[in-house]
C-alpha cells in the first residue's frame, strides 16, 4: 500500500512518498510537503491503472538511448520486418526525438509529430512510424517488452466459433504484428489493469469474486479435456514442453478409457475370427471400420 510518512533530520522535516511500482518493487521519494507528497502518489496509482506508469529510473534516458535498447530486443521479429523498423527509427524517430528524455515526451507532442507526418506522408506510413514509437514508449511503462513466453514454447490456442465474429470486429485494421487487446494508451494490457478496469466486476457479478486471470488457463484446459482433447493437443495449447509435463498437471481429469480399449481389441477379435454378430454403434467407433451386410 503506498503510504506518507514523515521525518525529521537536523530540525528539517521531510515526507516520504512510500509506494510500490507495478514489478512490486519498494520505491520512495522525498518532499518539503505532505501535500506534494499525497499528491505524488495519487499520480502514481493513477498511472499504475491505466498504464501508463513510468520507471523514474527510466525516465532520466532519452529516447534515442531508450530506442536502441529497445530495437536491441526485438530479436523475435523477422528479418525484413527489424529492417523496416530499423528504417522508421532512422528516417523519422530517431531525428525528432532522440534527444528529448522520456520523462517529458508528451500525449500531445507526439499528437503534434503525427500531424506533421499526416501532411508529408501516406496514412499506411505514419500508422507504421506511430505504431513504432507508441512501443518504444509503452516498453518504458513496462508493458510486457517484447520475448517468448515462459518456457520458450509458442502456444497455439483454438477460438470457439461464436467468437470468431466478434474478435474479427475487435481486430478490423490492425496488421499481423498488432496486438489484439492493447492498454488504454497502447502497449499489452497488463493483468492488473485489466482486473481494475473489467475484470474484477464481471467476476463478481458472476459469482466468482477473487478470480484471476490466470485461472482461466487452467479452465481452458479442463474445458478442452472434456470435450475430447487428447494429452499431445493440451499440450500444444497451453505451450508446455513436454507432455510429461501436461500430465503431472492434468492428468486427473483424463478419462479412465481402459474399458474403451478392451471393447477396441474385443470388436478387433470378432472381426479376425469371421465372427459377425450385430455391432453397436460403440463397436463402429472402436473399430474404425464399417463392413457391408453387418
Amino acid at each position: 500500500m503506498a503510504s506518507v510518512e514523515k521525518r525529521i533530520r537536523d530540525g528539517r522535516v521531510r515526507w516520504y512518498a512510500r509506494y510500490r511500482d507495478p514489478n512490486g518493487r519498494q520505491l520512495s521519494r522525498a518532499f518539503d510537503r505532505k501535500a506534494d507528497a499525497e499528491r505524488f502518489l495519487t499520480g502514481v496509482e493513477s498511472s499504475k491503472l491505466t498504464g501508463s506508469y513510468v520507471d523514474p529510473a527510466l525516465a532520466r534516458l532519452t529516447v534515442g538511448e531508450w530506442a536502441a535498447q529497445w530495437f536491441d530486443g526485438q530479436v523475435h521479429l523477422k528479418p525484413s520486418t527489424r529492417e523496416r523498423y530499423a528504417g522508421i527509427l532512422r528516417e523519422h524517430i530517431t531525428p525528432r526525438w532522440a534527444g528529448m528524455r522520456l520523462a517529458d515526451v508528451t500525449h500531445s507532442a507526439v499528437q503534434a509529430w503525427v500531424s506533421e507526418l499526416a501532411a508529408q506522408r501516406q496514412a499506411a506510413t505514419v500508422r507504421k512510424v506511430h505504431r513504432v514509437l507508441s512501443r518504444i514508449l509503452a516498453s518504458v511503462r513496462g508493458v510486457q517488452t517484447w520475448g517468448m513466453p515462459k518456457g520458450h514454447e509458442r502456444r497455439s490456442v483454438p477460438i470457439p466459433r461464436f467468437l470468431v465474429d466478434d474478435l474479427a470486429r475487435h481486430v478490423a485494421g490492425k496488421v499481423s504484428e498488432d496486438l489484439v487487446f492493447t492498454g488504454m494508451k497502447g502497449g499489452a494490457l497488463r493483468a492488473q489493469v485489466f482486473r481494475h478496469a473489467a475484470f474484477n466486476a464481471a467476476a463478481e457479478a458472476v459469482g466468482v469474486a477473487g478470480l484471476h486471470p490466470h485461472e482461466l488457463r487452467h479452465t481452458a484446459a479442463s474445458l478442452a479435456i472434456a470435450a475430447g482433447a487428447d494429452v499431445k493437443v493440451v499440450q500444444q495449447m497451453l505451450g508446455h514442453k513436454s507432455a510429461t509435463m501436461t500430465l503431472d498437471l492434468y492428468g486427473h481429469l483424463f478419462p479412465d478409457r481402459l474399458d474403451e480399449v478392451a471393447d477396441a481389441l474385443d470388436a478387433a477379435a470378432r472381426v479376425a475370427a469371421g465372427v459377425y454378430p450385430p455391432c453397436t454403434e460403440a463397436d463402429v467407433v472402436n473399430l474404425g471400420v464399417v463392413r457391408a451386410g453387418r
